[in-house]
């Protein structure tokens, strides 16, 4: 008999805390109930913490290491990258494209490092700001290669059509991306089952992943990455009512960040309220949900997906970097007064179903300045990104929380995923 994955996953966060509840754990400031509300020196140093905070609030978590958080931090604003030299027209470069400024010769090379073959076709051809080529892989495979840039908009500050560059590398048949998410978002990392027999030595894909990446951009790739494992066992955690998902077969997504000043670039959607007595600077434009709101300006996760046969797909991107410093360097709280303030938020509310703090992340993310000057820019800001599991009645939920780093200002203290 097959139960529905809510369930499973319900069981599965139910016995992490259950457990906790149980074994406890000593020592560093004690509540009545014998909860503990702060990490020990030894799991800020190791990086990971398991105990019990109060009835229904536990933590089985990963925390950013120690160095992170003992250093100062400086804000930078956004800029776009462009292809193209300043002033170089729309025909020169259709003469000789390039993409991540990479010629098609260097990405030839680099491609077979990863998945060795070759391009069916000499020369990149640019058509309507786009390339597509076929490369047909050893392995029997062929891929799709495209490359595009953003177009000209009105209001933004480039004399040059080319920008904003983004590469797909792709089998014909995509993976099956819906139970991707559904790992993803429903399952603690603590408790995915890495059963990709296919996938030896995940750190060193990933390595060689960062290198093909760092190679072609030309930008530090952070050493941390996600790895959503796609096997029997992940599947089996999510059968819905008797069905199992039809698409795709075992593989497993790398997602890889880059790096600024030591810390990964997450996109984490901090949606910015502007307050109507603002201007905002050009580059908002791209960020303008209207009626005030405005999209966070930050660099996606750069995807790159495996099965037993090779590469599957490559999903990367160079949109937007690090510019001018906003504001200078300052120190950043620690992951004690983060939990301090999880610990505050749940504080007084009766929690009928258990949560699981599992992950703090010190991380830069895209938001918005506070206005200087009348004008509101994009900006990369230090954060601390947390993300709590609870099993409620329409199953395993994620919640995320975000505090700027600098201050402790709550961001984000809400339902994100469901």
């Amino acid at each position: 008999m097959k139960i529905g994955s809510k369930k499973i996953l319900s069981l599965l966060l139910a016995s992490s805390i259950l457990c906790l509840c149980s074994c406890g754990g000593g020592a560093e400031s004690e509540t009545a109930g014998g909860g503990r509300t702060s990490f020990t020196e030894e799991e800020l140093e190791s990086g990971h913490a398991s105990f019990q905070m109060e009835e229904n609030l536990a933590v089985d978590a990963d925390i950013s290491p120690r160095e992170d958080y003992e250093k100062s931090y400086a804000t930078y604003y956004v800029k776009i990258f462009c292809e193209t030299d300043e002033g170089e027209s729309a025909e020169q470069f259709k003469k000789s494209p390039t993409l991540f400024r990479r010629t098609q010769e260097e990405w030839q090379e680099a491609l077979e490092a990863l998945e060795p073959g070759a391009f069916r076709e000499q020369g990149f051809t640019l058509k309507n700001r786009q390339i597509h080529q076929k490369y047909k892989g050893d392995n029997g495979r062929t891929y799709r290669f495209q490359g595009d840039w953003g177009g000209m908009q009105k209001g933004l500050p480039y004399s040059s059509p080319f920008y904003c560059a983004w590469v797909w590398f792709k089998m014909k048949e995509r993976p099956d991306m819906d139970v991707e998410y559904a790992i993803r978002q429903a399952v603690p990392m603590s408790g995915r089952n890495n059963d990709l027999s296919f996938l030896e030595d995940p750190e060193e894909q990933a390595g060689k992943f960062r290198e093909f990446l760092e190679a072609l951009t030309g930008r530090k790739v952070h050493e941390r990455y996600n790895l959503v494992p796609v096997g029997k066992k992940n599947r089996e955690l999510l059968v819905e009512n008797g069905r199992e998902s039809s698409a795709g077969g075992e593989h497993a997504l790398f997602e890889l960040y880059y790096d600024l000043d030591g810390l990964p670039i997450y996109d984490i959607g901090l949606n910015y309220r502007l307050d109507p007595d603002k201007e905002m600077d050009d580059l908002c434009y791209w960020a303008d949900l209207g009626k005030e709101t405005l999209l966070p300006q930050s660099e996606r996760v750069q995807n790159f997906r495996v099965d037993a046969d090779g590469i599957t797909e490559i999903d990367v991107t160079d949109f937007r970097e690090a510019g001018d410093v906003c504001q200078k360097e300052a120190p950043v709280i620690g992951p004690n007064e983060v939990l301090a303030k999880i610990k505050d938020y749940y504080e007084g509310r009766i929690l009928a179903s258990p949560r699981l703090i599992s992950d703090l992340s010190l991380v830069y993310t895209g938001y918005f300045s506070d206005g200087s000057e009348g004008i509101v820019k994009p900006v990369y800001l230090p954060v601390w990104d947390v993300t709590v599991y609870s099993m409620e009645e329409q199953g395993t939920v994620r919640y995320e929380f975000v505090y700027d780093a600098h201050t402790g200002e709550v961001l984000k203290e809400e339902k994100a995923w469901g």
